[in-house]
């Protein structure tokens, strides 16, 4: 039944499936996360694991920055800096009510 449910739907869909075949401005895969991933995958030693899923997150997140700053055609280096020279919101302490 899923099989036949993934026909239908790429029967009904074709034309924005294959897309990616005719214009090459639209990528093959769609997830931007996933293909800056593969971009951090293909440099990294192999020696090189992440200790937890918070780590690797932390990457794909830093990645998708960078590229989005890019895509904007700023200046990465400036830019960056400037992300880190904002003053912090205070950070509220644990257990207290923040009801007025």
């Amino acid at each position: 039944m899923e099989s036949y449910n993934l026909f239908l739907r790429l029967r009904d869909y074709k034309e924005n499936d294959l897309l990616f075949l005719h214009d090459l401005r639209v990528p093959a895969n769609n997830s931007l996360s996933e293909r800056l991933a593969k971009v951090y995958k293909r440099k990294q030693k192999p020696a090189v694991t992440f200790r937890s899923q918070d780590n690797l997150c932390y990457i794909c997140d830093g990645l998708s920055v960078v590229y989005l700053l890019r895509a904007d055609g700023e200046n990465v280096c400036r830019k960056i800096c400037e992300i880190y020279e904002r003053q912090r919101p205070p950070k509220e302490k644990e257990g207290a009510d923040t009801k007025a």
